[in-house]
């Protein structure tokens, strides 16, 4: 446990360095502002286009930092041979993932609770109610950014961090637009067998409009009972399996 703590310090602390992080969340807090200033021109929408600008900037935020570290940790590591002189000490490669996915997972955190604090500057600003759902929609946001980065780190096991960061983004899309993709294929003329394949590609894949919350907390919806705990549970099952199934493919990667 001592071993994955010190990695997951080292990694919070590499991190902070980069200053792309940096350059991420002043991306971030230019598209609130942007929403803020374009929510006047939709007249009768403003609050809601102004508070989803703050949601997707949010959104968009933790998903860049979730893929892009992710991508690049693990293929530097072993680009620049740092990873060879750790695991000459008593560190097996299960503790390096893990230890990498804590500290990233603590940046992520952070970066969760300072977003937060920005959308809730917008509530207060457009005088929108705050409630329990709010903070649901962000949990949503964070376990999403979670699932896409143990897919960057399951990619990085056996691909180069650009080819990471091109699987990652697809997942992400995919994700997204599964029950789409589905009804589209099911409406299609065609090979069945394409549109067997096609759908279970799609249920293998994480689904993320599971944890998608975003709109219940712009027009106050309520969450159907248990559906928060059920999608965490599925969350974290991704999570785990993807952990479990990266280690297994790094301790058989070949570092020289």
């Amino acid at each position: 446990m001592k071993n994955i703590f010190l990695i997951a310090l080292n990694t919070v602390k590499e991190i902070k360095r980069h200053k792309i992080l940096y350059a991420l969340g002043a991306v971030v807090i230019f598209i609130m502002l942007a929403g803020l200033v374009l929510g006047p021109l939709s007249l009768s929408e403003q609050t809601r286009l102004s508070i989803n600008f703050a949601f997707t900037s949010c959104h968009i935020g933790l998903i860049l930092i979730s893929i892009y570290f992710a991508s690049t940790l693990i293929s530097h590591e072993i680009e620049k041979k740092t990873a060879i002189t750790l695991f000459v000490k008593p560190i097996s490669r299960l503790q390096f993932i893990v230890g990498k996915f804590f500290g990233l997972s603590f940046i992520l955190l952070m970066a969760l609770c300072f977003l937060t604090v920005f959308v809730l500057v917008v509530h207060f600003i457009y005088k929108h109610s705050i409630g329990p759902i709010l903070f649901m929609a962000m949990w949503g946001i964070f376990l999403e950014a979670l699932i896409l980065l143990t897919v960057a780190f399951f990619f990085s096991s056996f691909t180069s961090s650009f080819l990471v960061l091109v699987y990652s983004g697809l997942i992400f899309i995919i994700g997204h637009s599964a029950s789409g993709i589905i009804f589209f294929v099911n409406k299609m003329e065609g090979d069945y067998f394409f549109k067997v394949i096609v759908s279970i590609a799609t249920y293998l894949l994480p689904n993320f409009e599971k944890v998608n919350w975003r709109a219940h907390a712009l027009y106050h919806n309520s969450l159907v009972e248990g559906e928060l705990l059920f999608s965490s549970l599925y969350s974290f099952s991704w999570i785990i399996c993807l952990l479990v199934i990266t280690s297994i493919l790094f301790e058989r990667k070949q570092i020289a």
